[in-house]
C-alpha cells in the first residue's frame, strides 16, 4: 500500500508527505512554480540566477549566514542541491531520517523570508553562471534544448533554462527581488518530504518552519505557448567535420497518459537492441552513440533522438532515421520488442523506487504540472501497456508537420532537409 498525504498552511503552502518506513534516509524539497517558461526576452536565465542566489542571501528568521547553515548540514552527513527547469525551480535536502528536524529547519532557511540580493552579491554569482553558461553553450549537451527550440521559437518554452549570455549580464538585482518577492511565495510553493517519517512530527516541523513565511500574492508571468510550426534551428560556429543532431516531435504534456507510451515509443526507436541501433551502430559503425529524450512537461511536451557523427556520414544516418520512424508510424511494432522495452523501464522504476531522493523528484515535478505522480502507480500503468497503444501514439506524433530538427555543426543541410519527409 502506498499514498501521499496531502495537506495545505495557513498562507497557501501545498505539502505532501510520502512515508517509507524501511528507509533510513529522508528527502525534502520545495518546488516553486517558476521557470524559463515565465521568461522573455528581457529576463531569460533569470530563474536560474536567482536559484544560484537562494544559497547566497541570508534569512530573515535566522542570524546565522546561508553559508553558515550549509556547513552545519554538511556536518551532519546530508547533500543538497537545486535546479532549474522550463517548469519549475527547487531546491532539496537529501540526509538521514534522524537528522530530519535539522534537514526541514535549513530548508527553511533556504527558501523563506529571504534578505534582498545586493549589487556585490549578484555580480560575484554571475560570473558563475556566466562560466556555466558559457561551458554549456560550447558543448552538445544543449541539442535537447535547441530541439524544444526549434519546435516552440525563442518564446516561453523554447527558451534555454541557462539563459542567453548577453540577456544574463544586464539582470539586475532589483529585477530578482521583485522576482523572488512575486514567485517565491507560499501559493506558488509545494513542499515535498519521501523517506522515514512520522506524519505528525513532519507536519508540526513545516508548521514551525514555514508558517513564518509571509502570505504573498504570486504574480504569474507565464504567458502560454505560441502556436509555431516546427523548423530547423541551426548552429554553424561547431567547428570540425563532425556535427550533432536531433530531431523531434511534438507530443504530450504529463498530464496526457499517453506521456508513458511515448517513453516506451522513444525507447523502441533507439535503445540498444532496437532495429535502429542494430542498423547504424552495430551493423555499420555510423554513430559512437545514439540518444533519445522524452520531456513532458505542464501543457507541452517533445519526444526525439540526438546523435554526433562525421559531417560526410549524415545523409545516410538520417535515411536510416527517417525509414525506421516511417515504419514505426506504420504500425510495424513487434509484441517482443514492446516486452523487452516495458522490462527495461520497468527495471529503471523499480531502482528509483529504492531512492526517496528519486521518488522526491517524481512526486515534485509531478506537483508541479497538475497531478500527483507515483512510481508505484507507473509500474502498475506500465504492465498495461498493449502495441495498439504504441502504435496509436507514433501514427500520431510520428508526421512531417510535427517533425523538427536542431543542429550543431557545419553539415549539409542542404542536403539533408529533402531526406526528412515521410
Amino acid at each position: 500500500m502506498f499514498n501521499v498525504l496531502t495537506s495545505y498552511l495557513d498562507n497557501g503552502l501545498k505539502i505532501l508527505l510520502k512515508r517509507i518506513p524501511e528507509q533510513k534516509t529522508i528527502s525534502c524539497g520545495v518546488w516553486f512554480n517558476q521557470g524559463s517558461k515565465n521568461e522573455d526576452s528581457t529576463n531569460n536565465g533569470i530563474s536560474h540566477l536567482a536559484e544560484h542566489l537562494m544559497f547566497k542571501t541570508k534569512s530573515k528568521n535566522s542570524s546565522l549566514t546561508m553559508q553558515e547553515h550549509i556547513e552545519e548540514l554538511l556536518s551532519y552527513g546530508a547533500q543538497y542541491n537545486g535546479a532549474t527547469t522550463k517548469d519549475y525551480t527547487c531546491f532539496y535536502i537529501d540526509g538521514l531520517s534522524k537528522y530530519f528536524d535539522k534537514i526541514i529547519e535549513t530548508l527553511s532557511y533556504m527558501v523563506i523570508n529571504k534578505e534582498e540580493i545586493t549589487d556585490d552579491i549578484l555580480e560575484n554569482e554571475k560570473l558563475i553562471v556566466l562560466r556555466e553558461a558559457e561551458s554549456y553553450l560550447n558543448s552538445s549537451s544543449q541539442i535537447g534544448e535547441r530541439v524544444g527550440q526549434a519546435l516552440w521559437g525563442d518564446y516561453s518554452y523554447g527558451q534555454l533554462t541557462i539563459g542567453k549570455i548577453e540577456i544574463i549580464k544586464k539582470i539586475t538585482a532589483n529585477m530578482l527581488n521583485n522576482l523572488i518577492r512575486t514567485a517565491y511565495v507560499p501559493e506558488n510553493a509545494t513542499i515535498v518530504i519521501v523517506g522515514n517519517l512520522d506524519y505528525d512530527n513532519a507536519l508540526d516541523r513545516i508548521v514551525e518552519y514555514f508558517n513564518k513565511w509571509s502570505d504573498n500574492q504570486s504574480i504569474s508571468t507565464f504567458k502560454g505557448v505560441l502556436e509555431n510550426n516546427p523548423g530547423i534551428y541551426v548552429n554553424n560556429k561547431f567547428s570540425g567535420d563532425r556535427s550533432t543532431i536531433g530531431i523531434g516531435f511534438s507530443s504530450y504534456s504529463a498530464k496526457d497518459s499517453r506521456c508513458r507510451y511515448v517513453d516506451i515509443l522513444k525507447n523502441i526507436l533507439v535503445k540498444p537492441g532496437s532495429n535502429l541501433f542494430r542498423e547504424i551502430r552495430e551493423k555499420r559503425g555510423l554513430v559512437y552513440s545514439l540518444n533519445g529524450f522524452t520531456t513532458s512537461l505542464s501543457v507541452i511536451g517533445y519526444t526525439g533522438l540526438a546523435f554526433s557523427a562525421n559531417n560526410d556520414l549524415m545523409c545516410e544516418i538520417i535515411k536510416y532515421i527517417i525509414d525506421e520512424i516511417s515504419s514505426l508510424k506504420n504500425g510495424n511494432i513487434a509484441e517482443e520488442m514492446l516486452k523487452k522495452m516495458k522490462r527495461i523501464k520497468e527495471t529503471s522504476l523499480l531502482y528509483s523506487l529504492e531512492s526517496t531522493s528519486a521518488q522526491l523528484m517524481t512526486i515534485g515535478k509531478s506537483a508541479i504540472c497538475g497531478s500527483i505522480f507515483l512510481l508505484e502507480e507507473e509500474v502498475r500503468e506500465l504492465n498495461k501497456i498493449t502495441v495498439d497503444d504504441i502504435r496509436a501514439v507514433a501514427s500520431d506524433i510520428f508526421s512531417t508537420e510535427k517533425l523538427c530538427m536542431a543542429v550543431l555543426g557545419n553539415c549539409d543541410i542542404d542536403k539533408i532537409i529533402p531526406l526528412l519527409e515521410f
